[in-house]
């Protein structure tokens, strides 16, 4: 059954060129800001790209200008001046000397005793829409830098215009011919895309209405509507009926789908929880390894500067004593005295990196802790009564715990801690060492007096290259790597360390080892 005539509707009235009149101009106005902004946007960019370039132009001619202005080279002052006066970028230069005192212009070059040259292409309007950089003029000798002048390029806004003209040009013939192009292919397609496939829909509809409600001889349905959503609106409304009766089997059908879905849902419900399970730990692992790769960036960045402090000072003394400034003797021992400071950093840092791959090699021994610290603490007691302080071990009479570790790395580990305490702790304080032992593990405690460690800084002490910046950093010219060594040895021992705010007022370390029975090791 076909549909008569009638029930197409005219291009004039068709949803498509409805569409269009609404849509086209709404397009329009849009393409014209879009226009609009894209030009301004090009034009700001190539405008500091422009002011790039008159860096870059500064940049290249300073030293040449430095070098004729401290000599007074008003020859090689002029080529400079001339050459970069001729550059397309470049509407004018204007050069002041630490006075103030104009030393070339855009106009001219002054001289009082020789130069009479003069320039006299200045661009007009060189003020007007300026675009300008201007730099301060060093001379660089083996006193150190001298402010001799200062440096202004100017160009202007005509150099911009000239640059993008082209490219306005396109975007405007570019916008012209996408609307055009919009235009045409809308009013083509509209109707073939739009209006014939609802078209086509309506009649089915209407078949379908007609083949299911109506009963005898089937009469073609004319829609009084004026496009096609108005004959689909009438045929929609006849169909509501038949799918009100319906229903009744559609919410049997959906209590049956129900329950499949509730099933189904219980099922996805549980592969949810494993894939967000899943999904957490991935973005765990995915924190981790992005905090890891910051920390390694920072590690190699805070190294560089380790070592360039060193490296500029060496540079530095070797460069006065191949010039015969300072005093060999003194410098020999600033040599020496820094290149053991580069020494120490490269040997706390193999030491690092072999704790890092779980190499560091261990050479494990029977012994009694409180011997070592009672050697170990001999040599700094003259140290510490020089600087006024009170080195202490307090232990029971019976506190001699045996452990099996290494004993040199132990000993690097509470020399690292001792040397600390000694360095920031204030004269008249007090440095504690407690030895606890339990029947497992051996505790040892290094405490000592103010000053201590504020709350922000006590979680970072064990970063590495990281340090105080308050009373306890006393610049004593440390790796800053001791504590994450320590931390690092005691690790490989399967021991433990920690750092409190101390009851004296300044920092507690605390070290926890494994004990070992003495008989059972003998056996």
């Amino acid at each position: 059954m076909r549909m008569k005539k009638s029930n197409l509707v005219s291009i004039k009235q068709s949803i498509g060129t409805k569409l269009f009149r609404t849509v086209f101009p709404l397009y329009l106005l849009i393409a014209i800001i879009t226009t609009l902004f894209h030009m301004w946007v090009e034009f700001n960019n190539t405008k500091q790209h422009v002011f790039q370039e008159l860096v870059a132009v500064s940049n290249a001619i300073q030293p040449g200008l430095s070098t004729a202005v401290w000599g007074f080279d008003y020859v090689q002052l002029d080529a400079i001046i001339f050459g970069t006066k001729n550059l397309p970028i470049i509407t004018g230069i204007q050069l002041v000397d630490e006075s103030v005192e104009m030393i070339a212009d855009a106009v001219q070059v002054k001289d009082a005793q020789a130069m009479k040259h003069s320039y006299q292409d200045q661009v007009p309007g060189l003020m007007s829409e300026s675009i300008l950089y201007s730099s301060p003029l060093y001379y660089q000798d083996k006193f150190g830098k001298n402010l001799i002048g200062q440096l202004t390029l100017y160009s202007n806004s005509q150099i911009v215009f000239k640059r993008i003209k082209m490219g306005f040009i396109l975007i405007l013939v570019n916008s012209l011919i996408k609307s055009l192009a919009l235009l045409i292919l809308f009013i083509t397609f509209s109707r073939i895309i739009i209006s014939q496939p609802l078209q086509e829909l309506t009649h089915r509809v209407n078949k379908t209405r007609l083949d299911n409600v109506f009963e005898g001889p089937r009469n073609n349905f004319v829609s009084s509507g004026n496009n096609e959503l108005s004959v689909l609106t009438d045929t929609f409304e006849a169909m509501l009926d038949q799918l009100s009766r319906s229903q009744e089997q559609l919410k049997s059908y959906a209590e049956q789908l129900e329950m499949k879905v509730s099933e189904r849902t219980s099922e996805l419900a549980s592969r949810e929880e494993i894939l967000q399970g899943a999904y957490a730990h991935l973005q765990e692992s995915r924190d981790t390894e992005i905090k890891t790769l910051n920390d390694k960036k920072q590690f190699i960045a805070d190294i560089s500067h380790e070592l360039r402090t060193p490296l500029s000072v060496l540079t530095l003394q070797i460069e006065a004593m191949q010039k015969g400034m300072a005093n060999k003797e003194k410098c020999y021992a600033v040599l020496q005295r820094h290149i053991n400071q580069m020494a120490c950093l490269i040997d706390d840092l193999y030491t690092l990196s072999k704790a890092d791959i779980n190499q560091l090699s261990l050479q494990y021994e029977t012994f009694d802790i409180s011997v070592l610290l009672e050697e170990l603490l001999e040599p700094y007691q003259q140290m510490a009564q020089k600087r006024q302080l009170q080195l202490r071990l307090l232990r029971g009479d019976d506190c001699n715990p045996i452990i099996r570790a290494d004993w040199d790395r132990l000993s690097q580990v509470f020399s690292n801690l001792i040397n600390n305490s000694l360095n920031y702790t204030n004269s008249g304080g007090d440095i504690c060492i407690h030895l606890r032992a339990g029947q497992q593990r051996v505790e040892i405690i290094i405490e000592d007096s103010y000053p201590g460690v504020s709350d922000d800084n006590l979680p970072h002490l064990f970063k590495r290259l990281f340090r105080v910046e308050e009373s306890r950093n006393r610049n004593t010219g440390g790796s800053g790597l001791g504590l994450a060594i320590c931390e690092s040895i005691i690790s490989a021992h399967e021991g433990s360390i920690s750092l409190h705010h101390s009851e004296l007022g300044g920092l507690k370390v605390i070290i926890t080892l494994a004990r070992i029975d003495v008989l059972k090791e003998s056996s």
